[in-house]
């Protein structure tokens, strides 16, 4: 394909992750203003990434990842799905509202 047929490719890509982060943006919003503060929360996300995965997988699990992956990124990510090993965090605490002088440091 031609530079303008990528670069338009490219352009839409981009147009639809920023519509994307616009609504988790939105989103987020929302969620603030609907929580009370004080109002307990509770976070299911995948905050740590995948050391954090790699570092609670076994030993022989992790070296039958590192064998069949060959150390390529997409392979391990494959991999991690294929033994079920992508799981959610669940984090849980009280919300409590920012101040101004908070949202300034």
């Amino acid at each position: 394909s031609s530079q303008p047929e990528q670069n338009a490719a490219l352009e839409n890509q981009v147009a639809a992750v920023e519509g994307r982060l616009q609504k988790l943006e939105t989103a987020g919003k929302v969620a603030h203003t609907i929580i009370d503060g004080g109002s307990p929360v509770i976070l299911l996300g995948y905050p740590t990434g995948v050391d954090a995965i790699l570092a609670r997988t076994g030993a022989a699990t992790l070296q039958a990842i590192a064998a069949s992956s060959k150390g390529d990124p997409k392979q391990v990510m494959e991999e991690l799905a294929r033994h079920h090993l992508i799981k959610p965090i669940v984090t849980q605490g009280t919300h409590r509202r920012r101040t101004a002088r908070q949202d300034r440091l």
